[in-house]
């Protein structure tokens, strides 16, 4: 069961985030990306809007390097400006392009919690889940659904071909 929501309701928990992304075979993290640029770049407070382009250019290979490390990057200045460490770009940039995303994912995503925490001196509360989020983990289940549908077709097929 998740905390209530007091102050600033801005952080996702973890658990969700991980358990979100499974269950949506890695569509949350596109949902993830979208609403955590909008928030960021508000943050930033330089007129900058590009969530939907960010997103967009998640889909665009070699690009989406670039659309990570953008994030990171402005996360980073962020928890820089609150008096946070910054973490290591370029390793975490390195192990996500090496395949290993779904170990700096989560580390990020705490990262950002911690600044959430930092620059509302403690008010941040966990958002609720949103129809976006739900509607996501269900486009994922369904394609869970589809897979496991389709698994099985096989397999009768092969039972069949191979009694006949």
């Amino acid at each position: 069961m998740e905390p209530a929501v007091v102050g600033y309701p801005v952080k996702l928990p973890l658990g969700r985030v991980i358990g979100f992304s499974v269950l949506s075979l890695g569509l949350y993290g596109v949902w993830w990306l979208y609403t955590v640029r909008g928030q960021l770049d508000q943050q930033l407070g330089d007129g900058r809007d590009d969530a939907t382009m960010h997103t967009l250019g998640l889909f665009v290979p070699i690009l989406n390097w670039f659309v990570v490390y953008w994030l990171w990057r402005d996360l980073n200045f962020l928890r820089t400006r609150v008096e946070l460490p910054p973490f290591e770009l370029t390793g975490y940039l390195i192990g996500s392009i090496l395949g290993l995303s779904f170990v700096f994912f989560p580390l990020v995503a705490n990262q950002l919690e911690e600044y959430w925490d930092r620059s509302t001196g403690g008010m941040a509360g966990y958002a609720p889940v949103t129809g976006g989020e739900k509607a996501v983990v269900a486009a994922g289940v369904a394609i869970w659904a589809l897979f496991l549908l389709l698994f099985i077709a096989l397999l009768v097929l092969v039972v069949i071909a191979g009694s006949a």
